[in-house]
């Protein structure tokens, strides 16, 4: 392709493969190959031109025909053959789903027949034990029918029972005759209740002063058990005191344990339960001066005074053992007193523990703490509103909660 090559080294040369590159490329007599590795397939012309030592370009071009033949899988042939391929791929693909849809309708026939079969059969058990419900449906309503008739003759014996339970209790005019004020807070957890609050006036005889008695009594149990309890401890109480004249608070309520131990065949540690009372007992003897004299004595449970002069809150300790129970024999039930001379105008609280044992969501108790503080803020007003601020104490306290025990709490000025 050069002119001469009398000077190689000055010699420039260049290539073109026409059909690919569209412009001629510059190399020199240093490079004698022209490389291509990414010819597409067809057929190229390798055209080469040189200069001669002056650079004056050749008029006579080398040139070399190229053809690039095609991969087989650029062949139409081959393309052909694929689609084929894929065609029979797909119609095989096709069948074999068909094929498949068949079996599993097949199968699921089968399975709805057998299921249906079943569920015939399920009925046909179905429509007889519905025959057996329908008849075990009418005795229940029978049975149910009859529990509802006794419920209710139970109920209207526990609500006669609650009405004579009332009568054993003082009536407000009592109070008003023996007391400058007072009220009662007094709440059953079930209809009838274990507490029972009791007042009784003695006139002055030869032998003893006039004398009012005082006392809250917790039974063991609520409800029906509990007020067979009570209606037993106010008739051994009223026997005691009343017929007999017993004037000391201790001698009673030890001579009240003798009798509920022996009535519940407790002596000796034989009886067959341990069902007893708490008791808070006080015997109140007007002084010609004005005075009381009190005389307290308790089974568990605490009396609380408060006194006019100072506003001051006391609490007398009960001893700690109850009335009856099969704990002790009772020649060892003895019971303490203690004494106090009130002033006119003091006031005295007697309480069973379901007041301050009653509990709010959180399952805590109300607690001794929050009584003495509301009595102490709220001593000096008038007892009915005591007894409110008190009710006020235990409802917002209570949250909604049922009761846990009967609860009894009365509240007396002197």
């Amino acid at each position: 392709a050069a002119l001469d090559h009398s000077k190689p080294s000055k010699i420039r040369y260049q290539y073109q493969m026409e059909g690919f590159d569209d412009n001629w490329i510059d190399t020199d007599a240093t490079r004698r190959t022209a490389t291509y590795t990414n010819l597409p397939p067809g057929d190229y012309t390798f055209r080469v031109r040189g200069t001669n030592a002056d650079g004056i370009w050749s008029p006579h071009e080398a040139r070399i025909a190229v053809t690039v033949k095609p991969p087989f899988w650029q062949t139409w042939w081959f393309r052909l053959l694929m689609l084929a391929a894929a065609l029979l791929s797909i119609y095989g693909i096709f069948r074999w789903r068909v094929r498949r849809v068949e079996a599993q309708k097949a199968k699921l026939e089968a399975q709805v027949a057998l299921r249906t079969a079943e569920v015939v059969k399920q009925k046909d058990e179905l429509e007889a034990k519905q025959g057996e419900i329908n008849q075990q449906k009418q005795a229940l309503e029978q049975s149910f029918a009859q529990l509802t008739d006794k419920n209710r003759h139970i109920m209207d014996s526990i609500r006669y029972a609650q009405t004579i339970q009332a009568t054993i209790l003082p009536p407000a005019e009592e109070f008003a005759s023996h007391f400058t004020e007072h009220f009662v807070i007094f709440k059953p957890k079930d209809i009838v209740s274990g507490d029972f609050y009791w007042l009784a006036h003695l006139p002055a005889s030869e032998a003893a002063p006039a004398t009012t008695w005082l006392a809250t009594i917790d039974c063991t149990g609520h409800g029906v058990p509990g007020a067979f309890m009570s209606m037993m401890g106010h008739g051994f109480l009223s026997e005691i005191v009343e017929r007999e004249r017993v004037g000391d608070p201790a001698q009673v309520l030890t001579l009240l344990n003798e009798r509920v131990r022996a009535a519940l065949k407790q002596s000796n540690g034989a009886g067959l339960n341990n069902d007893g009372m708490d008791a808070c007992l006080c015997a109140l003897e007007r002084q010609p001066n004005g005075q009381t004299q009190l005389t307290y004595s308790g089974a568990r449970r605490p009396l609380l005074i408060r006194l006019a002069t100072t506003g001051r809150l006391v609490e007398f300790k009960a001893d700690r053992k109850s009335v009856g129970g099969g704990a002790n024999p009772a020649d060892q039930e003895v019971f303490s007193t203690q004494s106090w001379r009130l002033q006119p105008g003091d006031s005295l609280y007697l309480s069973t523990d379901g007041f301050t044992d009653q509990n709010n969501s959180h399952r805590r108790k109300l607690g001794r703490h929050w009584l003495h503080e509301t009595l102490t803020q709220n001593g000096h007003l008038p007892m009915p509103l005591q007894g409110q601020a008190l009710s006020k104490l235990l409802e917002t306290h209570q949250e909604g909660q049922p009761l846990r025990d009967d609860i009894t709490l009365v509240g007396v000025r002197l």
